[in-house]
């Protein structure tokens, strides 16, 4: 007669479609336990990353709405306020804070990148708009490809180049009043 085995073969299915799963075996003694995480840790971890992603939405849609506000200014003077960059950056913060319903690194993080995308955008139609008003025969198209979009921001910068200043300042306004907001 031959002796049972002191565990069952857990790798054989014991009806089809059904398999046993491996009985918990404390560690031996002596040996350091480390116990799981609790659930909470990976949902606060969710929540932040949630959080953050929420922010840069609303930091987003924020500074799209400044965005598109600076270049109606612009458009309907003919002049380039370059100061109203920083009243987009505090707006878009004030968005990220609320949106995320905290503040924090992250949340300054995401509020500066998105404010940072916007103000390219908005700093390209802006230029494309002065362009078209300096050349009045000119038929520049709404989008140029990224070449020729480069080439005018670059000459747009190098003939004021306060207003990249106060672009790259307005994300770093988002960015550092969001994550210090209270």
């Amino acid at each position: 007669m031959t002796d049972p085995a002191p565990f069952p073969d857990f790798s054989v299915p014991v009806s089809p479609g059904m398999a046993v799963t491996p009985p918990m075996i404390p560690p031996p003694p002596g040996a350091p336990f480390t116990p799981p995480p609790p659930p909470s840790a990976a949902l606060d971890i969710a929540r932040k990353d949630a959080a953050a992603w929420k922010a840069f939405g609303y930091s987003l849609g924020a500074s799209a709405v400044g965005g598109l506000a600076w270049f109606a200014v612009v458009a309907g003077t003919n002049r380039l306020w370059f100061y109203l960059a920083f009243g987009i950056g505090m707006l878009s913060a004030r968005a990220a804070a609320k949106g995320a319903g905290r503040a924090g690194r992250d949340i300054g993080i995401a509020a500066g990148a998105a404010t940072a995308i916007a103000m390219v955008v908005s700093l390209y139609f802006i230029f494309r708009a002065l362009a078209v008003r300096a050349l009045t025969d000119a038929r520049i198209p709404l989008w140029i490809g990224f070449s020729r979009a480069t080439d005018l921001m670059r000459i747009g910068l190098k003939l004021d180049p306060m207003v990249g200043l106060a672009a790259l300042g307005s994300a770093i306004v988002a960015g550092f009043v969001s994550a210090k907001q209270r």
